[in-house]
């Protein structure tokens, strides 16, 4: 379905406001001025969702039922709906918790499988956190004057220095202007000297700066080329 036949989740999902009018319940456009009340609300369902085992398993559950008391085809189905019950959960809790950057649930999801998923997001974290950071101290700004501003309410603002408090629990003083603090968060793993794990490597050397770069030619390129000739024509 398209976003327009289903406002209310989608708006949930997307920081859009469901707005009413004479057609029923619509998307406002224009941006939502409550953005850190619908980012601690989603920080909250994905934690409530992570109070919950089932949400944390992507396989279906086993089934008491016998062959015995239902046919093969009856089974299987049953056993599609508990897969797909789990992997709704799974998806669900995974979803909110990347969209209010809630790392230490995240970071648990059984989606975040690989190096890249967990270095994305922990940049997306410090890279939003950093926005955050700026936004709160504009809107402050414009509090002082007047609460009358749009999104400058007490309550607002009181939200959003809640939510930078908890992302600084997860996250530190990490910020997105210094790469290494967050490669040492996630390091890349150690692999094997496989074409993939070069090309990896180098990309987190890259993002290191001259001094990444420097170290990866002497103590990756260097013996690699130098031992695998044959392999490295």
């Amino acid at each position: 379905k398209t976003p327009e036949s289903q406002p209310v989740p989608v708006a949930t999902a997307s920081d859009l406001d469901p707005v009413m009018s004479d057609a029923g319940v619509v998307l406002s456009r224009a941006g939502n001025q409550r953005q850190p009340l619908w980012l601690r609300t989603c920080w909250r369902y994905a934690e409530q969702l992570s109070q919950c085992a089932e949400n944390w398993n992507c396989q279906s559950s086993p089934t008491s039922t016998t062959f015995s008391l239902m046919d093969t085809s009856s089974l299987h189905s049953q056993r599609m709906q508990q897969q797909d019950e789990s992997l709704v959960g799974v998806l669900e809790m995974s979803i909110y918790a990347a969209l209010a950057n809630h790392t230490a649930v995240l970071a648990r999801s059984p989606l975040i499988a690989s190096w890249h998923d967990r270095l994305w997001l922990l940049l997306k974290a410090v890279h939003e956190r950093d926005i955050g950071l700026v936004v709160h101290r504009y809107r402050s700004g414009k509090a002082q004057h007047s609460g009358l501003f749009p999104g400058c309410s007490g309550a607002i603002i009181a939200c959003e220095k809640e939510l930078l408090d908890r992302s600084s629990v997860s996250i530190g003083h990490m910020t997105a202007a210094d790469c290494r603090q967050i490669l040492q968060k996630a390091p890349p793993p150690a692999q094997e000297d496989s074409a993939e794990s070069l090309v990896l490597r180098l990309q987190a050397a890259v993002m290191k700066g001259r001094s990444g770069i420097v170290e990866y030619v002497r103590d990756v390129m260097t013996p690699t080329l130098t031992n695998q000739a044959t392999a490295f024509p």
